[in-house]
């Protein structure tokens, strides 16, 4: 079996990452939003409760289907990728991780900013508008968030790490043959 770090595994982890972006949840969430904002502009708040809990409701559904697809043929859909048994074996072990990363993303999508959208929608009695702030918000906090993250990484130190990962592996499979 290989390292993660080296060339195969990141060939192999390519194959989720594709998975993930065919798996998303925007449509949902779109058709969901389009109908909670025309619900707070009827100043409708109990038809826009009801929106909010249709949409996590198509993403439970839908999460769960996808998921349930990744992992029940997770070896069958990795080999549209690859007959490799290696990676066959390492993507089949890795789809469980995506279809848990797809069923969070659902709810993130679906409730980003909807405690502040209410806020704003109801307390402030901006409407409709009040929604696409509350989600601009969100967005906008875990912007912040991922920039501090970034910031405050150490990149030598990370550099460092996979190159000694990489020199262990070489070494190793050097001692192998």
């Amino acid at each position: 079996m290989f390292e993660e770090g080296d060339e195969l595994a990141l060939s192999g982890a390519s194959i989720p990452a594709s998975f993930a972006a065919v798996a998303g949840f925007g449509l949902a969430g779109s058709v969901e939003l389009t109908m909670v904002s025309n619900e707070l502009g009827a100043e409708n708040p109990n038809a826009t409760r009801l929106a909010v809990h249709v949409a996590l409701f198509i993403v439970i559904t839908v999460g769960i289907l996808i998921a349930s697809t990744m992992i029940f043929t997770r070896e069958s859909l990795v080999r549209f990728y690859s007959n490799e048994k290696e990676i066959v074996k390492y993507v089949a072990l890795m789809l469980p991780l995506v279809a848990i990363t797809q069923l969070l993303d659902g709810f993130r999508s679906v409730l980003s900013g909807v405690p502040i959208g209410v806020l704003f929608s109801f307390v402030f009695k901006i409407g409709g508008k009040g929604l696409w702030l509350g989600i601009i918000c969100g967005l906008f906090v875990q912007c912040v968030l991922f920039r501090i993250i970034t910031m405050c990484t150490n990149w030598e130190q990370q550099a460092k790490k996979a190159i000694d990962r990489v020199t262990n592996h070489i070494t190793l499979t050097n001692m192998d043959t």
